[in-house]
């Protein structure tokens, strides 16, 4: 089944018109007695619900992670530059 509404209808009820839209149904848009849009309500599909555990496996924790050396205790040249120093300024 088809809605037609002239453009000046549709620009003032537009939220009511698309909101009493059925499943399928068409809203017609006319300007000057020619059709020129046409809006047709999208069919929703329900998401599946999220079950815990979805994520097992995908993630590795390293036990030995006392090897990587604290923050801050590593410079690159990048960070010299960036405060105005030479790479032989931030080497220790």
């Amino acid at each position: 089944m088809s809605t037609i509404v002239t453009m000046e209808e549709a620009q003032a009820n537009l939220p009511d018109l698309v909101a009493h839209l059925e499943s399928g149904e068409e809203l017609i848009i006319t300007q000057d007695e020619r059709p020129v849009a046409k809006l047709v309500r999208e069919n929703s599909v329900p998401r599946k619900a999220r079950k815990a555990g979805n994520c097992i496996g995908m993630i590795k924790i390293v036990a030995d992670d006392d090897a990587i050396p604290p923050r801050g205790s590593v410079r690159s040249p990048a960070d010299c530059t960036s405060i105005g120093r030479t790479n032989a300024d931030c080497k220790r």
